[in-house]
C-alpha cells in the first residue's frame, strides 16, 4: 500500500523570515479543519491551474488584439476615402460655380475702362 504513495516532505526553518512567514499562511488556511498537507496540496494544484488558466489569457488577448488591429484598419481606410470622397476640387475637377456668381465674373462683365490698364504702359 505503501507503493501506491508518494511523498514530499518540506521543511520550514523558523529563523529564515520567508520561511516562517509561509508556515504562518498555511497554518491559517488549515485553520482547526484541514492539514498542513492538504492545504498545500490545494495551494500547488490551484498554482498549476492559475498558470494554464494564464497561458490561455495570454494567447485570447493576442487574438483580441489581432482582430482589433484589423478593424483599426479597415475602419482608417474606410474614413480616409470617405473624406477623399466629400473633398470638393480634388485633381482636374473644379467645382460647379453658380449662374449669379457666373454673371458677376470679370470674363463676363464686359469691356474693362481704358484707365485701368494705364498701369502697365508705365
Amino acid at each position: 500500500m505503501m507503493a501506491e504513495k508518494m511523498v514530499v516532505s518540506m521543511r520550514f526553518h523558523m529563523d529564515n523570515s520567508e520561511d516562517r512567514k509561509l508556515y504562518e499562511f498555511l497554518k491559517q488556511d488549515a485553520g482547526d479543519v484541514m492539514s498542513l498537507a492538504a492545504v498545500a496540496k490545494g495551494r500547488i494544484r490551484d498554482s498549476y491551474h492559475a498558470e494554464k488558466s494564464m497561458e490561455e489569457n495570454v494567447e485570447l488577448l493576442e487574438q483580441i488584439k489581432e482582430v482589433v488591429r484589423e478593424e483599426m484598419q479597415v475602419s482608417g481606410m474606410k474614413m480616409v476615402g470617405a473624406m477623399l470622397a466629400g473633398m470638393k476640387g480634388t485633381g482636374d475637377i473644379e467645382p460647379p460655380i453658380p449662374q449669379e456668381q457666373e454673371n458677376r465674373l470679370p470674363q463676363a462683365g464686359g469691356e474693362l475702362p481704358r484707365s485701368a490698364l494705364d498701369f502697365l504702359d508705365g
